[in-house]
């Protein structure tokens, strides 16, 4: 890693700097996404954890996505609620289903709010976090 990168130290919202995550984050500073897989049952498992969610075995192996999925439901913000994001509104938080099954909570970037539908494909981008020295994967609309 050659950043000095704050954010995963501290912990995203201050609470969830588990050595799982960590693994996450050092991977979004190299700009590659990367999930668990479970050994036993083959299943991809998100957010990190110590077990599989599927089968319970604690067979969990990291592995790299290619970022491409679909916009399983989303929310335009249009109201400044905190001053990290302030400068950015409005902006989309969409509920992303990876096309190897996971689903992250993330937003949507460099389109229109309109532009974006349930079913949209999307792919992965990372974007500079606000207020930290970091990247962060986003996604934006697959052409």
């Amino acid at each position: 890693m050659t950043k000095n990168n704050t954010y995963y130290d501290k912990g995203l919202g201050g609470g969830r700097n588990t050595l799982d995550a960590r693994r996450f984050w050092e991977a979004a500073q190299e700009e590659r996404l990367i999930v668990q897989r479970c050994d036993e049952c083959d299943e991809y498992v998100f957010p990190p954890q110590d077990v599989c969610a599927y089968c319970w075995a604690d067979a969990l192996d990291w592995v790299e996505v290619d970022g491409e999925g679909r916009i399983h439901s989303f929310s335009t913000i249009h109201v400044d609620i905190h001053s990290t994001w302030g400068d950015r509104v409005p902006y989309t938080v969409a509920f992303v289903e990876l096309d190897e099954g996971p689903f992250l909570v993330t937003n949507v970037v460099d389109c229109e709010p309109d532009d974006i539908e349930i079913g949209t494909a999307v792919e992965v981008t990372f974007g500079e976090l606000p207020a930290e020295d970091g990247l962060f994967p986003q996604f934006r609309l697959r052409e």
